[in-house]
């Protein structure tokens, strides 16, 4: 229980400064927040996949399209 604690924390607190950027970048606070979310959730998603087995090429190809829409 006390990695989830940690591990939590160190997500919240990364969550937070991906929001303030955002904010200062001209985002109002909901939408920063949810794009931070968004950006938490790609991350997450890319290293699940890659521990789970998935091939490098096809996680690389998913965050390239991630990439592009974020252009």
């Amino acid at each position: 229980m006390e990695v989830r604690r940690i591990g939590q924390h160190y997500l919240d607190e990364v969550d937070r400064l991906f929001t303030t950027l955002l904010v200062a970048c001209g985002l109002d606070a909901r939408r920063a927040s949810d794009t931070s979310g968004a950006l938490m959730a790609l991350a997450t998603g890319a290293v699940t996949l890659r521990k789970a087995g998935a091939p490098e090429e096809r996680v690389r190809a998913m965050l390239d399209v991630a990439r592009r829409w974020l252009d």
